[in-house]
């Protein structure tokens, strides 16, 4: 049994548990990370975006004028892409 069968058992112990091991588990957790991770390509607009993350539009425009967020221009109307806002929170 690993140590992640071990959480989802629901039952409490006293672990003893190797780096390897550990390192093992990390791995796991990461790994998992990484694949729920799928990047959202739909073009949104300002309005379903800021509804979508619960910011005003308002937010967007400062972020936007703030080079914090950028934004893709499709024939004039600027759409929001959840790439973007990845990009955003990782620097």
């Amino acid at each position: 049994m690993n140590i992640g069968e071990l959480m989802n058992n629901g039952q409490n112990a006293l672990l003893v548990v190797s780096m390897s091991d550990l390192k093992e588990f990390a791995m796991e957790i990461i790994n998992e990370v990484n694949q729920s991770k799928v990047l959202d390509n739909t073009a949104y607009t300002a309005q379903e975006f800021a509804d979508k993350h619960h910011v005003d539009v308002s937010t967007l425009w400062r972020w936007k004028k703030q080079g914090i967020l950028k934004p893709t221009r499709i024939g004039g109307r600027v759409f929001y892409h959840e790439s973007d806002l990845l990009k955003m929170t990782e620097s």
